[in-house]
């Protein structure tokens, strides 16, 4: 039978070095599940009078995913072109041929974000509701 406080005055370990492993990779893991029980919903204002405001927020939103689409399109024509020299540098025996870097795909994560700040500064609010099964609240 180990004798756990002779082997800890010879160390400076916890006598739980198991814990602070488990906690390492268990917390960022449930943290992550996290936002499956989480539901944000914006609320829109309901004063008549931030009609304006709100349609200058749609009108910036379709404004930066229309950009957002435009930057992916100009990443896949290049990424094209420069596939089209790679297979022709190929041909090349002992030629240094570059690889074309993959396009991401439009990232309109900026443009909800942009359009929930513009809400609430128009007079909306942000609530989040949580769920134990991880199905949306009615």
């Amino acid at each position: 039978m180990l004798n756990l406080g002779s082997q800890m005055e010879r160390s400076n370990l916890s006598p739980w070095p198991g814990l602070l492993l488990a906690c390492t990779l268990v917390v960022p893991t449930l943290s992550g599940c996290a936002s499956q029980f989480r539901e944000r919903q914006l609320i829109p204002p309901t004063d008549p009078g931030a009609q304006t405001c709100m349609a200058q927020c749609e009108f910036n939103k379709a404004q930066c995913e229309q950009r957002q689409h435009g930057r992916e399109e100009e990443c896949r024509t290049h990424h094209d072109r420069l596939t089209a020299d790679l297979n022709a540098c190929r041909a090349t025996p002992g030629a240094l041929c570059p690889q074309p870097e993959i396009c991401l795909g439009a990232d309109l994560v900026i443009c909800e974000t942009r359009y929930d700040e513009c809400v609430v500064a128009c007079g909306g609010r942000v609530e989040t509701r949580f769920s134990l099964t991880g199905e949306s609240a009615p």
